[in-house]
C-alpha cells in the first residue's frame, strides 16, 4: 500500500490532470509545483495508514489478534527513510508521467515487479536464486527487509549496520534525484509546449 502512494498517489495524480487539461493550471499555481505533489502523496499516506490501523483493529476485535514490533523505533525510522525514498521515487515517475503515454502500463509493470522482487510479499531469500539478484539491486528490498527484520527480528541481507547506513543514503539520494528529475522534465516540457499533451 506504501509504495503504491509514490505511484498512484504522485504519478497518478499528475497524469490525471495531464488528461482533464489541467495541468498547466496546476503547474501556473504561485506555489511549489513539487509542495503541490507531495500534498497529493501525503492525502493517498494519510488513507493508506488509516486503513492499516482499521485492519490491525478489526483483526484484533474479530480474532484477538495483536500486532507486536520486536523495536518499534527502529521499526517506524525505517519506515521514516522507507517513505523519504517513495517521495523522491514518486517525483521521478511524476515526471514520466509528462513524458509517456502509457503510463497505466508501465506503473502497473513497476507496482508487480515490485511486489515480487523486493520482499514485499515474501523475504528475499526464498526467490529463486537467478532472480534474488535482481532483488538484491532494487534499492526498496533493503527499507522492507529493515522493517522486518524491526517487525519480526529476522536476520537482515546486509550485515545490520550496513543496511541501517544504505537505506539513510539511499533515501537521501532517491530524494534528491527525485527532485532533480522532475524539475528537469518540467522545464523541458514546458520549453517544447508539452505539458498538457495526453
Amino acid at each position: 500500500m506504501l509504495f503504491s502512494t509514490a505511484i498512484w498517489g504522485i504519478g497518478q495524480s499528475v497524469r490525471s490532470e495531464q488528461l482533464a487539461g489541467t495541468l498547466e493550471q496546476f503547474f501556473l499555481a504561485p506555489v511549489n509545483r513539487v509542495t503541490l505533489i507531495i500534498g497529493r502523496w501525503a492525502r493517498v499516506f494519510i488513507t493508506d495508514v488509516l486503513i492499516i490501523g482499521y485492519t490491525t483493529l478489526l483483526l484484533y476485535l474479530l480474532g484477538g489478534v495483536t500486532v507486536t514490533f520486536r523495536d518499534p523505533m527502529l521499526f517506524l525510522a525505517s519506515l521514516a527513510l522507507y517513505e523519504v525514498c517513495l517521495i523522491g521515487f514518486g517525483l521521478f515517475f511524476a515526471g514520466l508521467t509528462i513524458r509517456i503515454r502509457s503510463y497505466n502500463t508501465v506503473s502497473n509493470f513497476v507496482f508487480f515487479g515490485y511486489m515480487i522482487l523486493t520482499g514485499a510479499l515474501f523475504p528475499v531469500n526464498v526467490i529463486p536464486l537467478p532472480f534474488r539478484y535482481i532483488s538484491l539491486v532494487i534499492p526498496f528490498t533493503y527499507f522492507i527487509d529493515l522493517m522486518r527484520h524491526a517487525a519480526l527480528y529476522t536476520p537482515t541481507l546486509l550485515p545490520e549496520f550496513s543496511e541501517y547506513l544504505a537505506a539513510v543514503l539511499v533515501a537521501i539520494v532517491m530524494l534528491f534525484i527525485g527532485f532533480i528529475v522532475f524539475k528537469w522534465i518540467e522545464r523541458d516540457a514546458r520549453v517544447r509546449g508539452v505539458i498538457a499533451m495526453n
